[in-house]
């Protein structure tokens, strides 16, 4: 007998690469200019603006919508010491996608 597909689809993430080369120009306590925000800007296409903190990403997007999502603890920590002019490592941010209706 055939298997049953499930119902829901797997979960889907925006994956955002920060690399050591972010790190070295980043700029502390910039929501524009921190890694973070250089990765999203290199990783993500379409954007008219963006704003990092913190607790979140901050999208929006040319055709006008716009995306906000919380971030973990690992990524809130890792902006919490790069602030602080700590040494921190690259992280890879996996921004879960919300799930379409259809």
């Amino acid at each position: 007998m055939g298997s049953k597909k499930s119902s829901k689809s797997a979960k889907k993430y925006l994956s955002i690469e920060v690399t050591a080369e972010d790190i070295e120009n980043g700029e502390r306590d910039s929501s524009s200019a921190c890694p973070i925000a250089l990765a999203v800007d290199r990783s993500v296409i379409g954007l008219d603006s963006f704003s990092v903190s913190h607790l979140y990403i901050r999208l929006n997007f040319k055709n006008g919508t716009s995306m906000y999502f919380c971030l973990d603890k690992k990524t809130s920590d890792f902006i919490d010491r790069f602030d602080a002019g700590k040494s921190v490592k690259p992280i890879a941010v996996k921004l879960p996608l919300p799930a379409l209706p259809w």
